[in-house]
């Protein structure tokens, strides 16, 4: 009683003065393909089709580099043929 008294808290202050947990990198690895891909539904036909564990892993690691980079070229090319935001509308 006498050192809470002293430093001025007590058990519910200290509770609340805990700091929030942080997301380390393997939650939010885990946390991304959840939210893109909905889970690892198809994994196994591709692992099955595909030739193989390696060229399945392969193929889910280069197949989004090939799709996205084109589409974030495409992007930024028509982003600066319309000068101001809102297109014809401006």
């Amino acid at each position: 009683m006498g050192e809470e008294e002293l430093n001025g808290t007590s058990n519910a202050q200290e509770a609340t003065m805990k700091e929030n947990p942080k997301l380390t990198l393997l939650p939010l690895i885990a946390l991304i393909f959840y939210e893109v891909s909905g889970g690892p539904f198809g994994v196994e036909d591709s692992v099955k089709a595909g030739g193989g564990p390696l060229l399945s892993l392969l193929g889910f690691l280069i197949f989004p580099l090939l799709w996205s980079v084109p589409e974030a070229l495409v992007t930024a090319e028509l982003t600066t043929s319309y000068p101001k935001n809102g297109g014809y509308v401006l």
